[in-house]
């Protein structure tokens, strides 16, 4: 048997959540998660969430504590790991996994919180790594992000910022009859959503400092209509050392609506990321003159 659980860092509700898996079978995590409490629609297709305090009575129970990029690499390595699909939804394999009594599936009820401005729900497994370390994760997929839930309110406000009130955007009566039945969000406000969006796939330790520096290409290739759920899913494209210890970052970016066909963003995002200050020696004690 092999259990394995990751560092609880994961912020809601006041408390902070880890990962639990299995790489050897679905099986053997849900017989240990009956030994927890669990309920089995919490299954998360390839994992459960779970708060702090659980997180030590499964190390009791003998869960292994790893660090969260080796509980995914040890999941892939296993097979197990599930990739969502791209309307959203976890393969049929997974929701048969949550299926209760009477055949009728159970939501799945990760991490969720709920802002002024919309709201976010689950999220993906957070990838630990030293600053100096950033290039061996390249060609690795960084999962998906949390939904996002995009509001009226939300392109109002962008639309303020940015003083582009275009009625496509802003006038929901006239965008009713207009190409897309319903206002759609600004293609800059689905961007500058990818901040928060990609906030939880890499906890990069060492860093001092972190930079947009930028896009390589951008794209819209379809429209955001008001009250969509969007989430990003990203790939570690290239890492490149600067000078003093810094790293580049490219990250190529999907942003889609749930159950869209197309991706409704598509970018090349630079980021760099700078080493923090080491502290300064200790100074060797004078004598008293």
């Amino acid at each position: 048997m092999t259990i394995l659980v990751d560092a609880a860092i994961w912020r809601w509700r006041g408390r902070r959540w880890a990962h639990l898996v299995s790489d050897t079978s679905y099986g053997e995590l849900h017989d240990f998660g009956r030994r927890l409490g669990l309920r089995p629609e919490w299954f998360q297709g390839d994992h459960y969430d779970i708060p702090e305090a659980v997180r030590e009575q499964a190390i009791v129970l003998g869960a292994l504590d790893v660090p969260a990029a080796e509980l995914v690499q040890r999941l892939r390595t296993a097979g197990l790991r599930r990739p969502r699909s791209p309307n959203g939804s976890r393969p049929a394999a997974a929701a048969d996994a949550d299926r209760g009594h009477g055949g009728k599936a159970r939501p799945a009820t990760g991490p969720r919180s709920r802002g002024r401005y919309g709201s976010h729900q689950g999220a993906a497994m957070t990838t630990m790594v030293h600053l100096s370390d950033l290039p061996s994760l390249v060609g690795q997929q960084l999962g998906d992000s949390a939904w996002v839930t995009v509001t009226q309110e939300m392109i109002d406000q962008f639309a303020d910022a940015t003083f582009d009130h275009q009625w496509i955007h802003v006038d929901p009566e006239r965008a009713a009859k207009g190409p897309f039945g319903t206002t759609i969000a600004h293609g800059y406000l689905t961007l500058s959503l990818l901040p928060h969006l990609v906030r939880g796939w890499l906890d990069i330790r060492g860093v001092g400092m972190g930079v947009n520096y930028g896009l390589n290409r951008c794209r819209f290739p379809s429209p955001v209509p008001v009250g969509s759920r969007v989430r990003a899913s990203g790939e570690l494209a290239a890492a490149e050392r600067l000078e003093g210890g810094a790293v580049q970052i490219t990250t190529k970016v999907r942003v889609t609506v749930e159950g869209a066909a197309k991706p409704s963003c598509v970018a090349e995002v630079l980021t760099r990321y700078y080493p923090a200050p080491q502290p300064a020696a200790a100074e060797e004690p004078r004598p008293l003159s």
